[in-house]
């Protein structure tokens, strides 16, 4: 398997927030109930 890691970029925050917000959707992934804004 090939991939690269790069930083995110603003344009990749809305993917990102859904996917965090799956995770936190079980209740078994944080503290918090909803994902950060992108400046956070």
């Amino acid at each position: 398997m090939n991939f690269t890691i790069q930083d995110m970029q603003r344009n990749d925050w809305t993917q990102v927030q859904a996917i965090y917000g799956e995770g936190l959707a079980t209740g078994l992934a944080a503290f918090v109930t909803a994902p950060p804004k992108w400046a956070s």
